[in-house]
């Protein structure tokens, strides 16, 4: 991706800078624009870059601001969060729990920031498959954000999201329904109806209704999320490729080989233009474009008799 390529070299330069006004010195904005760096190289898929990157900066991060400061688990949270994208799972865990232990000695049980660390453990042990100790973690993350800032927030349609990504996991498909269902309404009514978060939720109940082959249900939510994709994000976003994407396992299903190809090829080449070429969601849609091909030349092959 060329403006993910030019938007790490501004990086590495910024951090050069702020390396040499350091003068060989470990400060906290040396420590910043690591945090910033790595990031980006995470959004990049280079996880190999990025690691040495987040380990220097939280080092530098609890030598200066001592190791219960909120930004060490900020640190420990992104730290965290590359190694879930890396599948170390086990490795990831104790951050998070170190994070939100953090935040509830400094800042209070109470606190947004606890709230947000309780739902990064949550997601982390949902991605683990331990959706027991998930669900009242996401319970009580729900509860603080509730009572911080009312039923109508972002924040709570978040939760209520990953609730009910965990519910649908778990086969609870109409509780998952009934939180997907207001979180979609609550994002519409704060966010408005363009808004890329929208999207987000119609994708999120549009794929429950597909698992639930209520096809003609899940259609319309994702046509929709992809006009405001493309509205709001522009049509090479890497998030219009994941409605395409969408749309082409639902037409998969439906028998509709044709029109699926055309929504794979097109998430295809969106992700090939902005993504590392071993990125793993490239390789996922060129793998369905690749059965969705062959189904397709089988139900073009002409029986012999």
């Amino acid at each position: 991706c060329y403006f993910g390529d030019v938007a790490v070299e501004l990086l590495r330069i910024n951090l050069k800078v702020i390396e040499a006004d350091a003068a060989g010195e470990e400060n906290v904005s040396v420590a910043v624009a690591l945090n910033n760096l790595a990031a980006v190289l995470e959004d990049q898929g280079k996880y190999d870059e990025a690691m040495p990157l987040c380990e220097r900066s939280l080092k530098i991060l609890e030598s200066v601001l001592g190791p219960s400061h909120p930004d060490v688990a900020t640190a420990l949270n992104n730290f965290a969060e590359l190694l879930t994208d890396m599948r170390r799972l086990d490795e990831a865990e104790p951050l998070h729990w170190r994070a939100l232990s953090i935040r509830e000695e400094a800042l209070g049980p109470d606190h947004p920031d606890v709230a947000s660390s309780l739902n990064n453990v949550a997601a982390l042990l949902e991605e683990k498959g331990e959706f027991e100790r998930a669900l009242p973690v996401y319970e009580r993350s729900l509860a603080i954000r509730e009572k911080v800032f009312g039923k109508s927030h972002t924040a709570v349609a978040t939760t209520l999201n990953n609730m009910a990504l965990l519910l649908k996991k778990r086969g609870e498909f109409d509780r998952a329904r009934s939180l997907y269902e207001r979180d979609l309404s609550i994002s519409e009514q704060v966010l408005g109806p363009d808004h890329p978060d929208v999207a987000t939720s119609l994708n999120n109940l549009g794929s429950l209704l597909k698992q639930q082959e209520k096809y003609t249900e899940a259609e319309p939510l994702f046509l929709r999320a992809l006009t405001v994709m493309e509205k709001v994000l522009g049509e090479e976003h890497p998030r219009v490729a994941s409605a395409l994407c969408n749309l082409g396992k639902l037409n998969s299903v439906q028998g509709n080989l044709n029109g699926a190809q055309t929504y794979f090829e097109r998430s295809l080449a969106i992700r090939e233009s902005v993504m590392v070429p071993d990125h793993p969601d490239i390789l996922s849609v060129r793998s369905l474009s690749a059965d969705n091909l062959a189904a397709l030349s089988d139900s073009d092959s002409i029986p012999v008799c």
